[in-house]
């Protein structure tokens, strides 16, 4: 999992120096505060700001959709509700020796929760574990973009 941590911040580091790392200005160009709302929503997204964009994504083939489509699939959907950790999730995280980040908001603790407990992904024990390894992935990528862009003020759409 390591290695996967050093590809999630390496994949925010090439994003953020493509997007030169910058707040998006109240003069910029109506296309660069989308490509702006777009790479948040690819790394750190919240329903509220990214649904509009994910719900189109359904509807193209571009490869930005796709992506953005993958990130509501195995992510963002799961971003819903005020769940706590269950002992039975805890158990489940001890025995797939799931390293748990120590900054998971209470937003991606509840979306922890959700993945954990989809019942499409109880049917296969490998493709449950990957998911949830890919949902701890996307929300320490989240944290880190985060932590280096403000993401309490999102660009406008």
């Amino acid at each position: 999992m390591a290695a996967l941590r050093t590809m999630n911040l390496a994949g925010v580091a090439l994003v953020l120096a493509l997007s030169n790392a910058q707040a998006v200005p109240a003069t910029t160009s109506p296309a660069a505060a989308s490509r702006q709302q777009n790479f948040r929503c690819l790394l750190a997204p919240e329903l509220r700001l990214c649904d509009a964009m994910f719900q189109r994504s359904l509807h193209d083939s571009a490869p930005a959709s796709q992506s953005l489509h993958d990130t509501y699939e195995r992510y963002a959907r799961y971003l819903t509700g005020r769940h706590a950790l269950t002992d039975a999730d805890r158990q489940y995280l001890r025995t797939g020796q799931f390293d748990l980040p120590n900054d998971l908001t209470p937003e991606q603790t509840s979306g922890l929760h959700n993945v954990i407990n989809d019942p499409a992904l109880a049917k296969n024990a490998t493709d449950r574990k990957a998911d949830v390894t890919n949902y701890l992935l996307r929300a320490e990528q989240a944290n880190i973009y985060c932590g280096l862009q403000s993401c309490s003020n999102p660009p406008e759409s």
